[in-house]
């Protein structure tokens, strides 16, 4: 008998979920609204803030950028430097600073970075490997910023240092992860783009569950963020590592499992339809009150039309209180499992 309470408090417990992305929703544009994803699984000692990266944004050298060719130069330089891993730390850390500071000081009305960026690959790379926090640190709010800034012109770059951001997040050092975490953010934000999600993918099977719990929150990032086209278009992997999510070991996982099953039921119904009945029973019962209802109703529709006219009202209506009851039912179970 206690057993049996213990593994209805522990159902219970795993139930209670945070506000969903989807009742977060806002009317302001994607592009405006704050970063929504918390870094997960890391205690505030040591970590680093959104507020402190959006501070760090413009903590600049003064730099401004009259042509092309000043622009093309300046970028060269700070690279050069942030290649060459003898020169003192501290050079580096201003080099970084120099990358954002050629576009806050007028270098986009010169180039939109297309070239630039593939440039600074290397020396992006470079800086976020490097074993000293402060540096890391730096390399990925340069990363972030240059996502906020210049979106999909990125994507060739992202491409390339996402399998260390990635790997950062189980960093011992909370500066290193936090900061990988947040970068990560602003690259799911800001660089919406196919070619993030097969290294997405790749991490949700790590056995970091730092890894995999962070990746979840990514993925939960892109749902409720990018557009449908682009979605539904690679809808294998969102399914995919939802389903991961909800059957992942770790709990906190789980319940960003569960968050991305009630994104994907308010947007895409037929396709949380389908992931919903894919699931185990024991998955689907920490579902309570998710399942989409759209299918239900038209289930109730279908079975009315396929009777007789003289039938048709009265089965109704039955059908219509059973799905009321079942509504309360899972309403109330919601409600107890919060208290």
């Amino acid at each position: 008998m206690v057993g049996s309470r213990k593994g209805q408090l522990l159902e219970e417990q795993e139930n209670s979920t945070s506000v969903p992305a989807w009742q977060r929703a806002s009317s302001v544009p994607a592009h405006k609204r704050p970063l929504i994803v918390s870094a997960k699984g890391s205690s505030s000692a040591g970590s680093v803030s959104d507020e402190a990266f959006q501070r760090a944004f413009n903590e600049v050298p003064k730099c401004n950028v009259f042509s092309s060719k000043q622009l093309k130069d300046q970028i060269s330089e700070a690279c050069v430097v942030l290649e060459n891993t003898d020169l003192d730390w501290s050079r580096r850390m201003i080099a970084l600073k120099t990358l954002r500071s050629v576009i806050i000081g007028g270098g986009l009305d010169y180039s939109d970075f297309s070239e630039e960026v593939r440039e600074m690959q290397a020396a992006l790379l470079t800086s976020v490997k490097d074993l000293r926090s402060q540096l890391c640190r730096e390399a990925c709010v340069t990363i972030a910023f240059f996502c906020e800034r210049l979106g999909l012109i990125m994507v060739s770059v992202i491409d390339a240092l996402m399998p260390t951001l990635i790997s950062l997040m189980q960093n011992s050092a909370k500066v290193m992860a936090t900061s990988a975490q947040l970068a990560l953010q602003y690259v799911v934000k800001y660089v919406c783009s196919a070619r993030l999600l097969p290294h997405l993918q790749t991490a949700m099977s790590s056995k970091s569950k730092e890894i995999r719990r962070n990746t979840a929150s990514l993925f939960l990032m892109a749902l409720t963020l990018w557009e449908s086209r682009t979605v539904e278009k690679n809808m294998n992997i969102f399914l995919e590592c939802i389903k991961a999510s909800i059957n992942d070991a770790d709990p906190e996982t789980r319940r960003t499992g569960r968050e991305l099953f009630m994104q994907l039921d308010q947007e895409y119904k037929k396709q949380a339809d389908m992931l919903y009945k894919a699931l185990d029973p024991s998955k689907q019962r920490t579902l309570p009150g998710f399942v989409s209802q759209s299918s239900s109703s038209q289930s109730i529709i279908s079975e009315r039309d396929a009777l007789p006219i003289s039938q048709r009202n009265a089965t109704y209506v039955l059908h219509k209180g059973i799905a009321y009851c079942l509504f309360l039912i899972n309403l109330f179970s919601i409600h107890i499992s919060q208290v």
